[in-house]
């Protein structure tokens, strides 16, 4: 088969896709991987197929989204005229990009692909890193939890769901229709189509694992948790000084935001080393998008840009980072506790999973992060021999898991039935 695969995101979004696209490789297929410029490197280096759109995921995620997150109207417009702008990108782009295949892949801020789909007259199946189906066991992941004493809490939860994409594609659906007709000479979708849009039943795999989110029992046959789509660094050689650093004494806590980027960067860096410093530990702090290395650490700190988590996270005491779904994916598969500091999106809903399956303490959303509460959330997660314990259990069943062998197998099977 000849399959594409369309993956817009940070590289954290981005490495599940890669990790999917050599599974289908080995599988003897051909995979198009298509995504931002910035990631060609990783993508040939895998020995994909690539083809570039130009959404850079930077445009997003270097907005001070703690500040959008004030102000609900404010938010909503930016959410849209971005989104709107991807939209257009990614039909006329990906109209160029998908030559002739099998079946379409697509993650979720690539609309433009199912609508590919249609006009290819292939099966286009989506592949995500957070539920997205509606179902009344939690909430949409983007919203927070309801509390335990709110009646009816299933219904309200599966209203929450279906809301929450009603409203997503009520901002899209004037964009995507006049794309539909412009680029692909498409006929327009009622609104009853977006409207329904998340309980069709097109072919979904989710890349997490059932030991994390088990699959609700309201979910349908279509819907499939496959476990995590891992992708490792075989060929990735540490600097000497880090290795230095983690060898020079016991297991240093881990601290990194990845594609989040804080205005707040100077205020950031000394909350963490305080808080490193109040807790007796060592640190590897990782800048990630957050600028250039500070020179003024204290010895008990090794500053890095990034460097890949199937390396680090094992040889951390601790990890502390934004909750994004690849980087806490990691940690959990490290088997080291975890202490999440939400920005936004869904990482409050994996942070919530982290103190749900007591593998680290409840989470401190970013605008409420002091010394103080850092430094007790990582004695916490550095000392409580449970908290240890558990995240060893849960590392070890996600080792034990094969996502992305069983994501292929519901590919195929998914693209022989529609033939």
């Amino acid at each position: 088969m000849k399959i594409s695969i369309v993956a817009v995101g940070s590289r954290g979004d981005l490495q599940p896709y890669v990790a999917l696209g050599l599974g289908l490789k080995k599988a003897g297929h051909w995979v198009q991987l298509i995504g931002d410029p910035e990631f060609e490197n990783i993508i040939l280096e895998n020995q994909l197929n690539f083809a570039p759109i130009s959404a850079d995921p930077r445009k997003i995620f270097t907005e001070d989204i703690t500040r959008l997150g004030k102000n609900i109207f404010r938010f909503t417009k930016w959410f849209k005229e971005q989104n709107e702008l991807f939209a257009r990108q990614n039909f006329y782009e990906l109209l160029d990009a998908v030559g002739t295949v099998d079946a379409i892949i697509y993650s979720p801020l690539a609309p433009a692909a199912f609508h590919l789909a249609e006009f290819k007259r292939v099966p286009g199946i989506g592949a995500f890193l957070q539920p997205l189906t509606p179902t009344g066991c939690f909430g949409p992941t983007n919203l927070p939890p309801l509390p335990n004493w709110i009646p009816c809490k299933e219904r309200i939860n599966w209203s929450r769901f279906r809301w929450n994409s009603k409203i997503y594609f009520y901002m899209l659906k004037d964009t995507l229709n006049e794309c539909r007709q412009e680029v692909l000479n498409l006929p327009p979708l009622a609104w009853k189509r977006y409207a329904n849009a998340d309980i069709a039943d097109n072919p979904i795999i989710y890349g997490f694992s059932n030991h994390v989110v088990r699959k609700p029992s309201d979910w349908g046959q279509n819907v499939h948790v496959t476990g995590y789509w891992f992708l490792d660094s075989e060929d990735w050689q540490p600097p000497d000084g880090l290795v230095s650093f983690i060898k020079a004494g016991p297991p240093p806590v881990y601290v990194g935001f990845g594609s989040m980027v804080d205005k707040k960067t100077a205020m950031l860096t000394s909350i963490i080393v305080k808080a490193i410093g109040e807790s007796e530990q060592r640190g590897i702090l990782a800048m990630g998008w957050n600028g250039e290395m500070p020179t003024d650490l204290p010895e008990n700190i090794f500053p890095i840009k990034e460097a890949p988590h199937d390396w680090l996270f094992p040889q951390m005491a601790t990890v502390v980072h934004h909750g994004g779904a690849g980087t806490t994916a990691a940690g959990f598969r490290a088997g080291v506790p975890s202490v999440i500091i939400p920005f936004s999106f869904d990482q409050p809903f994996w942070g919530a999973k982290v103190e749900e399956l007591a593998v680290g303490p409840g989470f401190i959303p970013r605008k409420q992060l002091t010394v103080d509460n850092l430094a007790e959330a990582i004695r916490f997660a550095t000392i409580s021999q449970q908290c240890i314990n558990n995240a060893t259990i849960l590392g070890n069943k996600i080792k034990a898991e094969n996502g992305v062998s069983r994501a292929v197998r519901i590919i195929e099977e998914s693209v022989s039935l529609s033939t």
